[in-house]
């Protein structure tokens, strides 16, 4: 019996495909699906599902079956059977997934007028359509899919025709066919199931992949959906530069840091400071940065921020923006957030990461450089705890030098502890606070804003995001808190109204 890692190996081998009956036109397997391995992997997950209509329950072992003969090939007499046997058994694969797809629906189970996948031809399910009923007029037209069980044009189709046509009754022509010809057939054979698979991607992957279910289960909390908006609504989705903007901390000497104001507005300009115990120049370059663009760079940092700067919103803006890219096709690697908070020796950081997907998964993705781990508050964690705290994390580092790390702390607690670049998140200038507050609520915007100018104490706490939220939210009762201590008062009171 083939195991997965021999059928993997043997499909991973291919390379050139083409069609004997037209031998100048060929495919490259490999351009066709880039991930051919992770595809394989997929429609052995699918083929081994035991969810079935009592319609498919013989595909798995009959796919196994042909499928094995194939890739061991003892006997050229075995070869066209099997290779007519897996082409024949193409149909109750297509609707395999049409059934996991539409189980429980007219699409699967058919109505009035149409049949349902079930007993749909092969070639309508290529083409995304479903039979009629064979009483009903010829003129009314067939019903569409919603969603496609394969791509109906393109590559897959005509290679989806080689089978239909040719593959299905190959054995009559086997007699008299060269053996590469055969054999060119099998991997075609094989290649429209993976393109079938390729086309499901998305769908396959959130049904048989942890980490694409643990994905999904983030784009689904609202608490994270609310977090995103609270980010988007505080910082301006429409406004490039009302993103957090971070100052980069250049370290000279352990003792010594130096904050450096980035404006990618001015020219790069080199700024040469000199240290007088050593003499040694240091160059700095002035630039402007959002934390965002930062992440989006596949860096690992570290923000830096008062309470209320943003640091635990950005980590889940990112976590859950991330997350919504990935299930869309991004390529980017799978984020993971980590409440520092709740680090004890019995919940280390590997143990929140091996709870958070799985231990087999996060072992391998640790290896390979596909997680970003975002962890947030370390100034939150016990002192007693702080020390081992900071060793597991300065070996997670090391070890994992693919992986991404971003780390969240306040700007009071930070401490160079960690071979990584530190961003303190700015404080709203004033262009910001006037844009957010007119995007925010246009029709007293100006009026808010007057009292800001003219309230320097006011002022000053708009300039922290949080802070400014607190003010608009009060605002909206129609009062605009004249200190510190009110916009407390008043931010209770309407919590708990």
């Amino acid at each position: 019996m083939l195991n997965e890692i021999d059928i993997v190996k043997y499909i991973d081998k291919i390379d050139i495909i083409w069609d004997p009956k037209s031998p100048k036109k060929t495919y490259s397997l490999k351009e066709l699906i880039p991930n051919i391995k992770s595809i394989t992997k997929l429609l052995l997950l699918l083929i081994n599902d035991e969810e079935n209509d009592v319609t498919l329950l013989r595909l798995k072992n009959d796919f196994y079956t042909h499928l094995e003969k194939i890739i061991e090939f003892q006997s050229l007499n075995e070869l066209p059977i099997a290779l007519e046997g897996l082409a024949q058994k193409y149909e109750a694969f297509l609707k395999k997934i049409g059934y996991l797809m539409y189980k429980d629906t007219v699409f699967w189970e058919g109505d009035s007028v149409c049949n349902g996948i079930t007993n749909t031809t092969l070639y309508n399910l290529s083409i995304g359509l479903l039979n009629n009923k064979n009483k009903i007029d010829k003129e009314v037209p067939l019903t569409s899919l919603p969603v496609p069980i394969i791509a109906t044009k393109g590559t897959i189709l005509q290679l989806n025709d080689i089978v239909r046509v040719n593959l299905r009754n190959v054995v009559h022509d086997a007699p008299d066919m060269p053996r590469k010809e055969i054999l060119a057939y099998s991997e075609i054979a094989i290649a429209v199931y993976l393109l079938a698979i390729k086309h499901n991607e998305k769908f396959l992957s959130e049904r048989y992949l942890p980490e694409y279910q643990y994905l999904n289960k983030i784009t689904k909390n609202s608490d994270y959906k609310n977090l995103d908006n609270v980010y988007v609504n505080i910082f301006g989705e429409d406004f490039s530069d009302i993103e957090i903007q971070g100052n980069l901390i250049i370290d000279l000497d352990p003792e010594i840091q130096f904050k450096d104001e980035f404006n990618y507005e001015e020219p790069e300009i080199d700024y040469l400071i000199d240290i007088d115990q050593d003499d040694l120049p240091i160059v700095i370059k002035k630039s402007n940065q959002s934390i965002l663009e930062i992440e989006r760079l596949g860096k690992s940092f570290i923000i830096i921020g008062d309470p209320g700067a943003g640091k635990s919103t950005t980590l889940l803006k990112i976590l859950y923006q991330n997350s919504i890219s990935i299930l869309n096709g991004s390529k980017k690697k799978i984020p993971i957030y980590l409440p520092a908070k709740e680090y004890s020796p019995n919940n280390n950081f590997l143990i929140m990461l091996y709870r958070s997907i799985g231990e087999d998964y996060v072992k391998e993705s640790l290896q390979t450089g596909n997680i970003q781990i975002l962890i947030d508050g370390t100034n939150e964690i016990q002192t007693r705890y702080k020390r081992e705290a900071t060793i597991e994390l300065k070996n997670l580092i090391i070890d994992y030098p693919n992986c991404n790390f971003i780390i969240s702390e306040r700007k009071t607690s930070y401490k160079k502890q960690f071979d990584l670049p530190a961003y303190e998140i700015k404080a709203l200038e004033n262009q910001q606070i006037e844009e957010f507050i007119s995007k925010y609520d246009k029709k007293t915007s100006v009026n808010l804003w007057n009292q800001l100018k003219n309230n320097e104490e006011l002022m000053e706490l708009a300039h922290n995001p949080l802070m400014l939220k607190m003010i608009l939210y009060i605002s909206r009762t129609g009062i605009v808190p004249s200190n510190k201590g009110l916009l407390y008062y008043y931010f209770i009171k309407n919590i708990f109204q």
